[in-house]
């Protein structure tokens, strides 16, 4: 089976020619192509890849990408380019072990009942608030977050259609969680993927986190409706205006505050999306 290998860079001018030669070296037997995207570096990111095109046109593709729109766009980019029948996210910030794409990809080969193996670190969280974050954002909004899962995983072409027709920016981990598909995780030591929980992403997969901020508004507007009610009730006794009106400002800023939470989150929901500078390695009719 071919093997596309998507590598989002940026500012990566060091590393790129060390593990292009790494990938090659472990993959000399399985038939695979570079998928190379520039997330619009400014070192000479693009002008290395260029270089290693010119030495091996055949095996490397390059997208270069006009403005800096983060991993999650570039891998992306680089799913919609990619034709292979397997897939692989290879991140260089994750400094894995360029063995394990070998085991990866013999285990689909020997496993046609599974779509996808993604490299599971065996690491153990310790900071206490970091684990208590995770239990609450599962236990709100009825998620399934596990941090231990990377994004350094092989799949066929069937979940890369799936995960292209869903309908979202971003490309992580929690999206497997929704195409359905069977995943076998393949543990090893590697704990540099440990990194703050995105709730942008979480919210990008659910609407649990909308609905909740909901919730607490209408809890909120029926709470201000009683005290309004309790207010009118004793201006008409007392003639006094000036307790309403204070109730009138919470109330305006109460709805402010909701509206400018939900406005925040729905912007980076909908983050920009990539733009292509260059293609370099494409077949001419691939638009």
């Amino acid at each position: 089976m071919t093997l596309d290998i998507i590598i989002p860079l940026y500012n990566k001018e060091k590393s790129i020619l060390n593990y292009y030669n790494k990938i090659n070296d472990e993959l000399k037997n399985v038939k695979h192509k570079f998928i190379f995207v520039d997330d619009s570096s400014n070192d000479k990111t693009l002008d290395i890849l260029k270089e290693i095109y010119s030495n091996d046109d055949e095996n490397v593709k390059i997208i270069s990408l006009s403005n800096n729109c983060g991993k999650d766009l570039s891998i992306k980019a680089g799913l919609e380019y990619s034709n292979s029948e397997l897939v692989c996210v290879f991140d260089l910030d994750l400094q894995a072990n360029v063995t394990h794409i070998t085991k990866m990809y013999d285990f689909l080969i020997e496993h046609t009942n599974y779509d996808c193996v993604c490299m599971y670190s065996n690491y153990e969280e310790n900071k206490f608030f970091k684990k208590l974050k995770i239990k609450l954002l599962n236990k709100l909004f009825k998620l399934n977050i596990d941090i231990n899962k990377t994004n350094y995983k092989i799949f066929r072409k069937n979940i890369k259609n799936a995960i292209l027709k869903y309908p979202s920016n971003y490309f992580s981990q929690y999206i497997f969680e929704l195409v359905g598909f069977n995943i076998y995780y393949s543990k090893y030591d590697n704990k540099n993927h440990l990194k703050d929980i995105d709730t942008t992403k979480l919210i990008s997969y659910s609407e649990k986190p909308y609905n909740f901020i909901k919730f607490i508004n209408y809890f909120l507007i029926a709470i201000f409706f009683i005290l309004l009610i309790l207010r009118v009730t004793k201006v008409l006794k007392i003639g006094n205006s000036t307790c309403l009106f204070g109730l009138f400002l919470l109330i305006i800023l109460q709805q402010f505050l909701t509206s400018f939470i939900i406005c925040s989150l729905n912007v980076k929901n909908k983050k920009h999306d990539y733009y292509i500078r260059e293609l370099i390695g494409f077949d001419d009719n691939i638009l």
